[in-house]
């Protein structure tokens, strides 16, 4: 689910990243933040009382708050809801008629597909580097690593590259656990299997705790569980596993970098 906002300078950019945290928290993926448009020609009250719209500067630093919650879509302009396409390229008319669902692609590729996209166009193709990669981290809020594994419903996905830490999307995944104590379920087998499938891009894992089953499933896959960053911010953990870990993988090898 994208949440659109609309940027009003003096009266919502103060509080935009409390919005994030809000909208995260109620289950939205991407936050649209959109600069608001206030020309008199257009017969607003915004526009008519002179209200001024956001700058450049305002837009990019209020984006780069709100980055640090939840993903941001940076590249639309103006909004409007009943456009299929590219920018600057309207398709709405073919598609007047839903697809069969027995038609539609398997939607596993597509995510892993766009999480590739959305690191290289926000890191400006550092993220295609042999030493960049993406990781996993299991947070309430996004800022801290404070989620066991086994409890957390969803994960936030991070490009780290020469670029920086980037977050590139949110993942709903099932709990693995169905309870505080029942941790071993006999069912797990199938919500475990898909918890690897969603998380099959990322090169590490980050979280409170996780069982020593689990922990050797992901080994498995050659996906890192970590531990040591437990309760700490994402945005000391993950750049200091980063410049640990990124000479260790040969450039030779497949190491799951984000392109």
């Amino acid at each position: 689910m994208k949440i659109n906002s609309v940027l009003i300078p003096g009266i919502n950019d103060s509080g935009m990243a409390d919005v994030s945290h809000v909208l995260r928290a109620s289950g939205a993926f991407i936050h649209n933040i959109m600069p608001l448009i206030a020309r008199p020609e257009h017969g607003t009250v915004f526009g008519l009382n002179g209200q001024p719209e956001p700058d450049a500067e305002t837009l990019a630093a209020t984006r780069s708050r709100c980055g640090e919650v939840m993903p941001q879509m940076t590249h639309c302009h103006q909004c409007r809801a009943d456009a299929i396409g590219m920018l600057g390229e309207d398709r709405s008319q073919q598609f007047t008629q839903l697809p069969a669902p027995e038609s539609l692609p398997a939607w596993l590729p597509i995510l892993h597909q766009r999480a590739q996209l959305h690191a290289s166009i926000a890191t400006r193709g550092e993220s295609e580097a042999d030493d960049a990669c993406l990781v996993a981290v299991a947070s309430s809020r996004g800022d801290v690593i404070d989620c066991h594994f086994g409890h957390t419903d969803r994960f936030s996905i991070y490009s780290l590259s020469a670029a920086g830490m980037v977050l590139v999307n949110e993942r709903f995944t099932p709990k693995y656990c169905q309870g505080r104590e029942e941790c071993e379920p006999q069912d797990n087998a199938a919500r475990f299997a898909a918890i690897l499938e969603l998380l099959a891009d990322v090169k590490a894992v980050f979280c409170v705790r996780i069982g020593h089953t689990p922990w050797q499933m992901l080994e498995q896959e050659g996906i890192e569980p970590c531990v040591d960053g437990a309760w700490r911010p994402v945005s000391e953990v993950l750049p200091a596993w980063w410049q640990q870990r990124r000479g260790s993988w040969p450039a030779a090898l497949p190491h799951k970098g984000v392109a």
